[in-house]
């Protein structure tokens, strides 16, 4: 490789790499989750025999799955940038592809081990 190739690499603007774009969905996911979680609190109860009652045990059984959803969402993508980034970007160092690469199997431990807590039933589901 010459080493006006190597310049040109370096200058390639961030926002022109595709795995930077999957990383930014990833922690608008996240967000989203961390916002429909943070929501559910301010939402009013409604007692039995109320109107709208069955609508909003609905309700609450489904935004914590909608969350868990974006959550997970969130994690494969980050899982998915991170690889694609150590495989794609020629610009970066080994060392740091190499930390890439073990952020994407951490990033799949997690979505493994959130899916297991949900069977155990120890979460949303």
């Amino acid at each position: 490789m010459s080493d006006s190739n190597t310049r040109e690499l370096i200058r390639k603007p961030i926002y022109k790499k595709g795995y930077v774009w999957i990383f930014v969905l990833c922690i608008i996911s996240i967000i989203v989750a961390l916002s429909i979680t943070t929501a559910i609190p301010f939402i009013p109860d409604k007692d039995y025999g109320e109107p709208g009652y069955e609508d909003y045990i609905k309700l609450m059984q489904r935004l914590p799955a909608l969350s868990t959803l974006f959550q997970n969402i969130g994690i494969a993508l980050f899982s998915a940038a991170t690889f694609l980034g150590a495989i794609l970007d020629e610009s970066i160092s080994r060392e740091v592809k190499r930390g890439m690469i073990i952020a994407s199997g951490i990033g799949m431990v997690a979505l493994v081990l959130s899916r297991v807590v949900v069977l155990l039933g120890y979460g949303y589901p």
